[in-house]
């Protein structure tokens, strides 16, 4: 956030706080969320911390709001959650939160609307299969290619991912010492990966 921060006025990230006021499909929904994405209990303070660090350094914070009668139709007939649905719900809320923040008034030489969350809604080229689920070509197109994807990973993450081993970048990851260095590599116009130096 410091780096970021003297070029931004907005940081919308990809998450929702839970009120308790939506009842029993709120809390099913985020119990299920939980155990199925396995998140460690510390990233929900780590997104808290970076939302009020955003704030002390005057960038203003926003996060998603997830309605009361969203979260009923989340839950699959079977009980459990429909990730499909939620990629989806999830993706419609990010898009319309870039868009109103970039109607809202901006700090003068504060340009930039800056969007944090996972690798996958924010992808310019995404797999086919997932394409549906992303903003990033809607948000370029909006922009006039002023939007760039940038997509941060930490070495931990790449080695226990088959997914992301996959991936076109990924040899020249492994290349470049595979975590013995902060990585940046130009993936397409406009979309970047870096990976961390290895902890």
């Amino acid at each position: 956030m410091p780096v970021v921060a003297p070029h931004a006025s907005h940081l919308i990230v990809e998450t929702w706080i839970t009120t308790g006021k939506c009842g029993e499909s709120e809390t099913r929904v985020t119990e299920d969320v939980a155990r199925t994405t396995e998140r460690p209990v510390d990233t929900e303070s780590e997104i808290m911390k970076l939302l009020r660090r955003a704030k002390e350094l005057g960038v203003a914070p926003h996060v998603l709001d997830i309605a009361c009668d969203e979260y009923k139709k989340l839950t699959g007939a079977d009980g459990g959650v429909d990730y499909d649905r939620l990629l989806t719900v999830t993706n419609q809320h990010l898009s319309r939160a870039i868009q109103q923040g970039l109607l809202l008034k901006r700090t003068p030489g504060r340009p930039l609307v800056v969007i944090y969350g996972g690798a996958l809604h924010n992808d310019l080229y995404p797999d086919a299969t997932l394409a549906r689920y992303t903003f990033g070509r809607a948000i370029h197109a909006i922009t006039r290619g002023m939007y760039r994807e940038i997509d941060l990973y930490v070495p931990e993450m790449v080695d226990a991912t088959p997914a992301l081993k996959k991936e076109p970048w990924y040899d020249a990851w492994r290349r470049a010492g595979g975590g013995g260095s902060d990585v940046l590599i130009e993936r397409g116009p406009r979309s970047t990966v870096i990976v961390f130096k290895r902890q």
